[in-house]
């Protein structure tokens, strides 16, 4: 799982140890999620005031995805990691991936 911790205005976990973040993440998950273990392991990454893309991601999150799609057929990416961080851009590129399954599988409808 990936988890986003904070929002841009409001920086102060930004001081919180990778611990404390994590706690704070699991604290979520279990809001919403039965989770009956501890992560076998984390990674804390800070970004202050950003969102987690470098320049050039678009071409790389396309370039990736082409090659899944040519390798693996009926495999198309979607989420945060690929094409917008907001829930919105996250529920655009389901409904798209599953409009695409739809055209695989039934051409046409």
């Amino acid at each position: 799982l990936r988890c986003f911790v904070g929002k841009a205005k409001e920086q102060s976990f930004m001081q919180l140890t990778d611990e404390e973040i994590v706690e704070v993440a699991m604290r979520d998950l279990h809001k919403t999620m039965t989770l009956r273990q501890e992560p076998d392991f984390y990674r804390v990454t800070r970004l202050q005031n950003a969102i987690p893309y470098v320049v050039g991601h678009q071409a790389w999150a396309q370039d990736v995805s082409e090659k899944v799609g040519a390798s693996l057929p009926g495999v198309i990416l979607a989420g945060a990691s690929y094409g917008g961080v907001g829930v919105p851009d996250c529920i655009d590129q389901g409904k798209k991936a599953v409009s695409q399954l739809i055209e695989m599988v039934l051409p046409g409808k």
